[in-house]
């Protein structure tokens, strides 16, 4: 049994608890109890991706325009100082901050719109941009799994604090040798769980739900 503290938070008069004792044995399934059920990183208090069908196949984890729009203030800061340098205002100082924004956010955008996708066709699910070298090892996964080892989908929830505090709802994918993919995390409960009952119809896999 996988223990949690059990301290109550109350911002702006709001009750918040950290979660209950997850059992995996109430699973029924020897493979949960091979598993780890920690929660990982925090993710975003609003929802960040959204499980769309690309074809028959496929269906990938797309950007929310809430997360492009977040990613898109640096780069756009940037180009505002490259306008205000090149309209006449040279100034090394935001001539540089404006180089920096520009290049580090496309960055973080691409990064961002890393693919997520689950495809039937070649049997994989890839995290990222795959290199054609890489091959799933299933001892340690990382942006690469079998969609053949995939056992059950994994639902876990976990307190972020703050000034508005919020809980966070975390996506894995649990091999049959009870390792984790994390996939995603975000806040808006309603829209996560409606994803994830999409993604277990498609993967014929069962839900292991602790976010209660």
């Amino acid at each position: 049994m996988v223990e949690f503290k059990g301290t109550f938070y109350k911002p702006s008069s709001v009750l918040y608890k950290e979660p209950t004792p997850i059992d995996p044995s109430r699973f029924a399934d020897p493979v949960a109890l091979m598993t780890e059920w920690e929660p990982g990183t925090d993710g975003a208090s609003f929802r960040t991706h959204k499980l769309v069908r690309v074809n028959p196949n496929k269906m990938a984890f797309k950007m929310t325009g809430q997360l492009i729009a977040l990613f898109s203030i640096l780069p756009l800061s940037g180009v505002f100082l490259l306008f205000y340098v090149f309209s006449g205002n040279m100034s090394l100082l935001p001539l540089g901050l404006g180089i920096v924004f520009v290049l580090f956010g496309v960055y973080l955008l691409l990064y961002q719109t890393d693919p997520i996708i689950f495809d039937k066709s070649i049997g994989l699910f890839i995290k990222g941009r795959k290199k054609s070298d890489k091959a799933p090892d299933p001892d340690n996964p990382k942006n690469i799994v079998d969609l053949d080892s995939v056992h059950a989908l994994q639902l876990l929830s976990k307190y972020v604090s703050g000034k508005k505090p919020y809980y966070s709802h975390e996506l894995n994918l649990v091999l049959k040798n009870g390792k984790r993919m994390r996939v995603i995390s975000h806040a808006d409960k309603e829209k996560f769980m409606a994803d994830v009952r999409l993604l277990s119809e498609f993967l014929g896999k069962p839900v292991w739900d602790a976010t209660e």
